[in-house]
């Protein structure tokens, strides 16, 4: 999957999790007291986009069997990050709305604030759902800005189409701008990076963002080469180490530049084998360029 092809299925994803979230939201909207109901809002719209986008690697991976545990967790932590966000996010639009509004003539930045403040805990939720301290540090930087642009566009769509029709736009906008914006922020910062070079998933890529990523067959596993037969279970793995990234042969044999290795550290435009399929590592560092 390449960093475009993977920008795109965040944004719909990302949409369609806003969409739900809209679904879940007209069954809150009879709760009347303001933060109660941003805290309802928050978690289920939470809820929605934080497990839609916990489980895109997941499914773009086709690891099938992990993707329950995923949306579950996704659900939970996304609704927990969701209602925390929104209802802080309220409450500073409450004290600070109107001041903020009276001073610059408008109240969108207390606004904005508040949503991005729903991004950035929904964006690491979508992280640490899919077990990565790296990703949800940088889903949550992308949640953040996706957050805080899609709160801009929230209130003018609403006030264009009104309150019914404007909110089953602007729920799926938010969520389709924060996926864009967790997917480019995963992209642009990411270290380090697998690309399958050979095979029926030629042209995938997949970050290495764990301390320790697992090959294999498995659909536990975090690089799963499932159609290719010479691949083992649980192949081979690749672990960060004091700054560097090691590929560990666990079994299933690896040759690395056409030289067989049961452990050898990595450099940018190594070439990995494992069973039939060929994989090329790629790294942003500097110094680490294959002579």
């Amino acid at each position: 999957m390449t960093g475009k092809a993977r920008v795109y299925y965040y944004a719909i994803i990302g949409a369609l999790g806003g969409l739900l979230g809209w679904a879940v939201a007209d069954l809150i909207l009879p709760v009347g007291h303001p933060l109660l109901r941003a805290l309802f809002w928050g978690a289920g719209i939470g809820a929605c986009v934080g497990a839609t986008l916990a489980a895109v690697e997941t499914a773009l991976t086709l690891q099938w069997r992990r993707l329950p545990p995923v949306l579950l967790l996704g659900v939970i932590l996304g609704g927990i990050g969701g209602a925390v966000g929104l209802v802080a996010g309220e409450i500073f639009f409450d004290l600070l709305g109107e001041p903020v509004g009276n001073l610059l003539g408008t109240d969108a930045i207390p606004r904005v604030i508040s949503w991005a403040g729903f991004g950035l805990l929904v964006g690491a939720a979508s992280g640490l759902a899919a077990g990565s301290l790296t990703r949800a540090r940088n889903a949550a930087l992308g949640g953040i800005i996706g957050g805080a642009v899609g709160g801009l566009s929230f209130e003018p769509v609403v006030r264009a189409l009104g309150f019914d029709f404007g909110r089953g736009l602007a729920f799926p906008l938010l969520g389709l701008i924060i996926g864009i914006l967790i997917a480019l922020a995963q992209e642009l910062l990411k270290d380090a990076w697998i690309m399958v070079t050979s095979g029926r998933f030629e042209g995938r890529e997949y970050r290495l963002d764990k301390p320790q990523t697992v090959i294999g067959r498995s659909e536990a596993s975090d690089i799963g080469l499932f159609p290719d037969r010479k691949v083992q279970a649980q192949h081979a793995t690749i672990r960060r180490e004091r700054g560097q990234y090691v590929v560990v042969d666990i079994g299933g044999g690896v040759a690395l530049n056409g030289q067989p290795v049961k452990q050898h550290p990595l450099q940018n435009g190594d070439h990995i084998t494992v069973g039939a399929t060929s994989l090329v590592f790629r790294t942003r560092r500097r110094g680490e360029a294959r002579q």
